[in-house]
């Protein structure tokens, strides 16, 4: 067995993922676009299932290729309110 890493996901998949993402959050009941009208980046890429393993929903039987394919991937927005 492989030794667990956490790969970042290849351009090509960012690309592919934000595509059919349709500029829309993977949260069901948000409405905020990942990239506003100004250009501003609202999203992140999020695992599915956990990159390593004490995180959340890690399966010990993906390989590191398979954590980081677009399958194991969603585009959420995340936004920081600051007081």
């Amino acid at each position: 067995m492989e030794k667990v890493k956490r790969l970042d996901p290849k351009i090509s998949t960012l690309k592919e993922l934000f595509v059919k993402s349709g500029n829309k959050c993977a949260f069901p009941t948000c409405s905020i676009s990942i990239v506003n009208e100004e250009g501003t980046l609202f999203g992140e890429v999020f695992h599915i299932e956990g990159a390593l393993p004490n995180s959340e929903r890690f399966n010990p039987t993906q390989t590191n290729e398979e954590r980081r394919e677009i399958s194991n991937l969603i585009y959420c927005v995340v936004i920081i309110i600051k007081n």
